[in-house]
């Protein structure tokens, strides 16, 4: 950008200085034509032939026919001419009245400028046709630098949405795992508490059950409740008496029912006490798990984290790639335009101009010709 705005300033320069010389020089050969063409007139005058025959008696008077017929050769060659190309206007005159060698002189002269003034515009035209060149190959490079970052600040654009959306939902799988966890101590809390009671009653019902069979046995089971045949005794009668005391014949199976009972308990605590065991195996891989899966998400967090700076800091580095650039085709497109106003009349131009010069020498080297022929 530094080079360019240097190009600018120095193309500004050079510009304006060349306007200004060429509004001299159109202006200095405007008084010239004009000076010439009121000089042409006032030669052309009866008067002005018949003193310039007085004049140039001498010289006439050595100059031969055939020279005679060569100078109004040149003039009416000069006269069909001037009308295309003014500048010969004052070469007419001088081959009307001054001696050859100065009028081939100036022919000469006037042929070298009209060389330079066709050497300068072919390299006016080779830089204007080099910097448009080299104007277009920017633009077209800077114009598809331009595309590229619009399209990469689309795509990191989207990129970064499609982190912040991953994070998001890496958060709220994070937060509902962590709920779900204290759910699940809470419920492990709870489910201890209710084992510890079902344990506890269990273990008072097993006691109460044994401490009610043993009760129940010391009395079933004493000696007095032992059954025993009387020995026969043939002849004698018993007494009368009270009869012997039996045992309920239901008290067999109220202890069996105690005992099942029992059983029953016992089986309900080992029951309560495998799935207390059980519960708590999951309970711990069940926090294990989550705990893992907790650690590997904000871990993932972290780089997303990391992933989206980077993606931040890339989209700061292209919005500003993207301005330059815009600045850098402003810059060319006011070029383009500095291109146009030096360049346009001399490119549309340049071959009619290039002709009308090429035509003017042609005419003085005919000229010089006759003219040198009359030495």
């Amino acid at each position: 950008m530094s080079a360019d705005q240097a190009f600018l300033l120095e193309m500004t320069d050079r510009c304006t200085k060349g306007d200004f010389e060429a509004e001299r020089r159109m202006k200095m050969r405007s008084e010239e034509i004009e000076g010439v063409s009121q000089a042409i007139v006032i030669l052309d005058t009866d008067e002005v032939r018949d003193g310039q025959a007085t004049t140039f008696s001498f010289l006439q008077a050595t100059t031969s026919t055939r020279n005679a017929e060569r100078r109004a050769r040149a003039v009416a060659l000069l006269k069909r001419v001037v009308q295309q190309a003014p500048a010969l206007a004052f070469i007419l005159v001088s081959a009307k009245a001054d001696p050859f060698g100065k009028v081939i002189k100036a022919i000469d002269n006037l042929s070298a400028q009209l060389k330079v003034e066709m050497a300068d515009e072919v390299k006016h035209k080779d830089f204007c046709d080099n910097e448009f060149h080299e104007n277009k190959v920017d633009e077209e490079k800077k114009q598809a630098k331009f595309d590229n970052l619009e399209s990469s600040l689309a795509d990191l654009a989207q990129k970064k949405k499609n982190v912040e959306d991953t994070i998001a939902a890496l958060k709220s799988a994070i937060s509902n795992e962590q709920v779900e966890m204290q759910r699940a101590s809470e419920d492990r809390k709870q489910a201890n508490k209710d084992f510890q009671m079902v344990v506890a009653d269990q273990i008072r019902t097993i006691g109460a059950l044994k401490a009610a069979h043993a009760k129940l046995g010391e009395f079933y089971f004493k000696g007095s409740f032992v059954q025993q045949t009387p020995a026969a005794d043939a002849g004698v009668k018993e007494a009368p008496g009270f009869a012997d005391y039996e045992n309920n014949g239901n008290s067999n199976k109220v202890m069996q029912m105690i005992q099942k009972v029992q059983g029953e308990a016992e089986l309900t605590k080992d029951e309560a006490v495998s799935d207390e065991q059980n519960a708590a195996d999951a309970y711990v891989k069940l926090v294990g798990d989550s705990n893992a899966s907790v650690k590997a998400k904000s871990k993932a967090v972290v780089d997303k984290t990391e992933e989206l700076a980077d993606t931040e800091q890339a989209i700061s580095q292209a919005t500003i790639s993207k301005g330059e650039t815009l600045r850098d085709l402003e810059s060319l497109a006011a070029t383009k335009a500095e291109l146009h106003a030096q360049c346009d009349f001399i490119l549309k131009n340049f071959d009619a101009r290039q002709k009308a010069r090429a035509a003017e020498m042609d005419a003085l080297a005919e000229v010089k010709g006759i003219l040198s022929g009359m030495k």
